[in-house]
Formats: structure tokens, C-alpha cells, sequence
């Protein structure tokens, strides 16, 4: 190999390694500042009101989830734990964090005819069994909620959880920490009277 074609080979190996280093760093220094993370963000709300006639309140508790702009979530669960000088622990699931099934049903027009389609009904009922974890995608907002009863006297901790997982498309499940979970969490406290 005479001098030039080995000055051109150790050029483009140099210029190879110096491409693949340069991405990779990037790519590092991306996540490392938080890119690929799951972004999701948690308020919670909570309303307490008094039930008449008795020595008990009703605190309503909402929270709400905004997803970010990067990637899609799959939500595990979502709970509260509500605690504080005799409160029985509660601990509870926030309603609707399942993905619902749904039934074929007919249309009917306004005197209740058949008109000869069908449509997707939701059962409020059934879980899906094909997919049933909610997904999130970006720029999404939900909300979730979930009431309990304490003593009215009693002020209580409330704690919110929400696990979730990016979601991928099933040919991306390769992807080094695919099954890795996140976990986000608020709290609050609910005053008598308040």
C-alpha cells in the first residue's frame, strides 16, 4: 500500500470514529440532560365537604395529568393513600384509569328504526383484554378522581401515586429499558371545615 491510499484510509477511519463519538456524545449528553425522559406532569386537587347530620366529610380528589412533549405513556396505576389521627388508612384506585371495552351495537334513527350500520359502544363494564392500560400520547391532558369519607374533626394527608411506562410499538420492545417504570407523586392536605 503505497503512501496515499494510506493516508486516505487513516483519514476516513478518523473521520468514521470521529462521526460515531460525536453522535454517541450527543446522544449521551441528551440524556443526561433529561430528553428522553417520560415527561409527565401531576397536580392534584382536593374539595372537602361536610355531610349533613353527621359527624363525617366527603373530600373529593382530582388529579390531573398533562403529558409532555416527548414519547407516549402507558398508565399502570394510580392511587391515593389517605391518612391522619382517626382515619381508618384508605387506600384507593382512581376511577377510570382502565382502558374500557366496547360492544357492536345497531343505529337506529329517531323512531327507533334499523337503519342498517353499526358503531363501537363503550362497556363501562369490561376491561379490555387486548389493551387494557390507558395510553398517553404527547400534549395530552386527563383527569382522574376519586372520593372518600373521614371524619370530620380530622385533618388527613392525602398522597397520590402514578405509575406509568413509555409506551413503544411492539417491534421497538428491544430498546434497552423498555419495561422501566416512572413514578410520580403529590400530596395535599385536607383541613376540617375547609
Amino acid at each position: 500500500m503505497d503512501a496515499n491510499t494510506w493516508a486516505e484510509f487513516v483519514k476516513n477511519c478518523a473521520e468514521t470514529l470521529g462521526i460515531i463519538v460525536g453522535g454517541g456524545g450527543y446522544f449521551l449528553y441528551r440524556s443526561l440532560r433529561g430528553a428522553f425522559t417520560n415527561n409527565l406532569s401531576l397536580s392534584l386537587e382536593c374539595v372537602r365537604t361536610e355531610i349533613p347530620d353527621t359527624t363525617e366529610d366527603w373530600i373529593a380528589v382530582t388529579i390531573k395529568l398533562s403529558k409532555g412533549e416527548r414519547y407516549s405513556i402507558e398508565l399502570h396505576d394510580a392511587k391515593i393513600r389517605v391518612s391522619g389521627p382517626g382515619v381508618t388508612m384508605v387506600s384507593e384506585r382512581f376511577v377510570g384509569i382502565d382502558r374500557r371495552s366496547y360492544d357492536t351495537e345497531s343505529i337506529k334513527d329517531d323512531n327507533g328504526n334499523d337503519i342498517g350500520k353499526t358503531r363501537k359502544a363503550i362497556a363501562f363494564d369490561h376491561i379490555s383484554k387486548s389493551v387494557p392500560l390507558l395510553v398517553l400520547t404527547p400534549g395530552e391532558q386527563t383527569q382522574f378522581a376519586r372520593y372518600v369519607k373521614v371524619p370530620a374533626s380530622c385533618i388527613c394527608t392525602l398522597e397520590v401515586v402514578v405509575v406509568a411506562k413509555r409506551w413503544y410499538h411492539r417491534w421497538l420492545r428491544w430498546e434497552p429499558n423498555a419495561d422501566k417504570l416512572g413514578q410520580w407523586r403529590a400530596s395535599a392536605v385536607s383541613l376540617p371545615g375547609s
